[in-house]
Formats: C-alpha cells, structure tokens, sequence
C-alpha cells in the first residue's frame, strides 16, 4: 500500500528523513534511480524516497528534476509527497517546493529546517544552529524567508511562534485564509522544539490535498506522529563483521567527529592524500588505501578511510566543495573504486558513508538500487540494508557530513556493538 512519497534533494537527507518512518515498522527503500522497471520492484513499499540529488544543480535543472520525480510518484499511486530540505537550508528549498505545488496544482507550500534533535531551530523566520561548528554561521541566524522569496518569486508568509502556541484551532484559521486567497504562497513555519513542529502538522491532515509541505527529518517525525501511521519496533537481525567507514564530507562537523574517533582509538584510521586522488597518481593512492585497508580489516579492526584535508582539519564549507567539478568527481571515482575493492574481498560486514555525495556514489559503483531503512542510531543517522548486486543485504550506515554531534561516530560504534557487530 503506498502511503508516501519523499523528494530529497541529496541521498544521506533522504535516508535520514526515510528512517522517521522505518523505525516504527513502516516499509520505507530509499531508491537511487528513476527507471521505471526498477521502481515496479518497490510497488508494495509502503514510504519510497527519491534522491534528486539537486543540491549542487542549476535552477533550472533542479525545478525539472523534482517536476519528474513527483509525477512518477503521483503514477505510482502515492497520494501524499513530502518535500525533503536541507536542515541548513542549501541548495534550492523554496524553488523545489514551488515545483512541487505546481505539479500537484496546489497554491500553498509550507516549508520548515527546523530539526530540534539536532539542534535546528527556527524563530521569527530565522534559522538558527544552537550547537557545534555550524554555531558562529548561524550566529545571527539566516534569513529564510528572504532565501525563498529569492527563489520562488511567490508571496511568503510567516506562521510565528505565538501563532503556533495559541494551539490547533489558531493555526488551522491561519491556513484557511492563506489558501482562501487563492495565491501561489509560501508558509514559513517557525518551531523551536519538537511540540511545535507537532502542532503545526496537526492541522496538516485536513489540509493536505490543499497544500505541499517542506522539512527536514524534524518535521517528518511530526508528521509521523500525527498521521497514525506508526506500527510496532522493527526487530533488527545485526551483523557480526567489521566496519568500514567511508568519510567523504569536508563539513567542519565531520573534522570535529573524525578528531573525536582519533582520540579515542576506536578505529584504524587510513588516510587518502587528496591531491593524489586527482593526479596521475590516483591509480597508485587507490592500491595504497585499499592494501591498508583489507590489512587492518583482517587484523579484526573497525576501518575508516577519510581524507587528509579533512584529517589535518582544513575543512572547506560543503562535502567535496572542491575548485572545480573535475576535481570533485576525481575523489567520488576514488572512493568509489576503494569501496568497491574492499567489499569485494568480502572482509566487510558493514559500511558506513558520510556526505551525501559520496554515500550517494559508493552505493552506484557498488550496483545498488536503494536502501531499505530499519532504524535510527541518533537523530539524522539511520541504519538499514543494501539493495542490489555484490552489496545486497550489507548493512548500512548514511550520515550527512553537516550532521551528528562530536562522538556520533562513537555512538554509531556503540549501537552496532550492543547489536552485536563485533570484531571476528
């Protein structure tokens, strides 16, 4: 029975919303392609999540790319779509959801960062990030509801925390008379905590066919909450094998994690020098982390292979934000070959892939088709399996580079060893 459909603009924000359904035993495959034979696989899926992956497109590609996306959705039979954003708000959050009411011929979009569990709030139409790295970015917080005016060209409201706090009925008449007006409006929620991200999608189920809705993994879990959808815990089966972490972000979050991990010793750490990956002497890089790696994997040792920039902690401001497209496809192409080599020697019993654009990469040199998500680790951090090919039925681990707190790493480490992922 299709229940939703979810369009997210990168693979690990697919994956971290996807799961808000999975952990409470709702059938949820994150898919990596359209083709429309593939999709027939997952026709009694009951949540499917499509990656975009627009973040880091033009405009114009990103508003066609999401138009395509939801109508194969709407042919699929699912008759609610959720439009997945950025927690920090890149990419195109206001220009996607503006696609997505046009295609289901709708006038009113609400849209809303706010992710209070990973400390993303929202106030007076501001984004704020309360914690970490991201803090002093965020200090005097972004203005969101300029950014979608910017991008969607449309009338922008702002529903307030007062608005909010006055209860259902109040924010029910707040959408009466924006969709009343009859004009193309984009609603900025503000939430500051998870109870207002739940009074807000209480008043959701009576206007749905009327309006689109935007979040991130915070709203989703709301939305969850208040639609009656949630069935019981998935019993998870675990793996018993070693882990091998791929890190490709260069989010100043991510050096903050990987600093934490070297501290406690918990991981063999292998390093991959960057301006060799993009050299003619990628070829020999590749080989050198790859023999480290199955070394230190036969050694019984949980494996990261991150890469020096970040390890020296000279991080830029987005995963693989490189000088150019060339160089950052060079460093996907790398991780993707390494991955591959490793998991082919079969001394894996487990990945994980930080950044959305290396996680979304690894998985299709691999040959997979999706992930069907089980569970979540922490906030923003799910846990499931691979579909497809050499990587079927292989544990997983997605994790944004911009996400997680300083021991996430740890915390992952922790989970998969209390569910007996142990070293042989």
């Amino acid at each position: 029975m299709s229940l939703i459909g979810i369009l997210a603009d990168d693979f690990t924000g697919a994956n971290d919303t996807g799961i808000q359904f999975a952990k409470h035993g709702i059938s949820t495959v994150t898919i990596l392609n359209f083709d429309k034979a593939e999709l027939e696989l997952f026709k009694n899926v009951e949540v499917i999540v499509m990656n975009t992956e627009t973040r880091n497109s033009s405009n114009t590609e990103a508003y066609r790319k999401v138009q395509n996306a939801a109508k194969l959705l709407l042919n699929m039979g699912f008759p609610f779509i959720f439009k997945k954003i950025d927690s920090t708000m890149r990419g195109y959050p206001g220009l996607e959801l503006l696609s997505l009411m046009r295609v289901q011929k709708v006038s009113v979009g609400v849209i809303t960062p706010a992710f209070p569990a990973n400390s993303r709030r929202v106030a007076g139409g501001f984004l704020f990030v309360n914690e970490g790295p991201l803090k002093q970015k965020f200090d005097k917080g972004l203005n969101i509801m300029q950014l979608v005016r910017e991008q969607a060209k449309c009338k922008v409201k702002l529903l307030t925390l007062e608005e909010i706090r006055n209860g259902v009925e109040h924010v029910r008449k707040f959408f009466v008379d924006v969709i009343d007006t009859r004009e193309e409006t984009i609603v900025i929620a503000d939430a500051v905590c998870q109870e207002d991200l739940a009074v807000t999608s209480d008043t959701f189920k009576e206007f749905l066919p009327q309006m689109v809705i935007a979040g991130s993994g915070g709203l989703a879990e709301s939305l969850l909450v208040s639609s009656g959808l949630r069935n019981k815990k998935n019993i998870l089966e675990t793996p018993s094998e070693r882990l091998l972490m791929i890190i490709g972000s260069y989010s100043p979050v991510t050096a903050m994690q990987i600093a934490w991990l070297e501290e406690k010793q918990q991981v063999e750490i292998i390093t991959a020098d960057v301006p060799k990956l993009v050299s003619s002497e990628s070829m020999y890089e590749i080989e050198r982390v790859v023999t480290l790696a199955k070394s230190s994997l036969t050694s019984g040792n949980h494996t990261a292979i991150v890469l020096n920039t970040l390890s020296k902690a000279e991080s830029l401001p987005d995963s693989l934000e490189l000088a150019n497209k060339k160089e950052k496809n060079l460093i996907l192409q790398a991780l993707g070959q390494i991955t591959s080599e490793i998991v082919d020697s079969s001394l894996v019993g487990a990945l994980m892939l930080s950044g959305g654009d290396t996680a979304s990469f690894v998985c299709k040199k691999l040959g997979c088709k999706g992930i069907k998500l089980e569970d979540e680790i922490v906030p923003g951090i799910p846990f499931g399996r691979l579909i497809g090919d050499k990587c079927d039925g292989m544990y997983a681990v997605t994790k944004s580079g911009s996400l997680g707190s300083y021991d996430a790493y740890e915390k992952v480490l922790e989970y998969l060893g209390k569910n007996n992922l142990e070293k042989r």
